[in-house]
């Protein structure tokens, strides 16, 4: 699910600055990796690195499920739902 579809364009350096920031948080947390908190950062880097790559800049959508900053899994099955023979590929 995404939050948007179509990229929004930004300036270089507001998603430049942005980045900026963001890595400072990451730094921050980096002590503490397994914490909601350093994950959020870690993915945010990861989607403004994105963002800044794209041509023109934009805010494009992520890649990443939202619920895996929570720390659950990439892949969930529905409640009540049998046992898988062959589990998706994690990333």
């Amino acid at each position: 699910m995404y939050i948007y579809l179509t990229p929004s364009t930004l300036a270089r350096a507001i998603i430049d600055e942005t980045l900026r920031l963001w890595r400072a948080n990451l730094e921050e947390t980096a002590a503490t990796p397994a914490t909601t908190a350093h994950r959020v950062n870690e993915s945010m880097v990861v989607w403004l690195e994105a963002c800044f790559r794209a041509n023109p800049p934009a805010l494009v959508p992520s890649k990443e499920p939202l619920w895996t900053l929570a720390g659950f899994p990439l892949w969930l099955d529905p409640p009540n739902s049998p046992p898988r023979n062959n589990p998706p590929a994690t990333s």
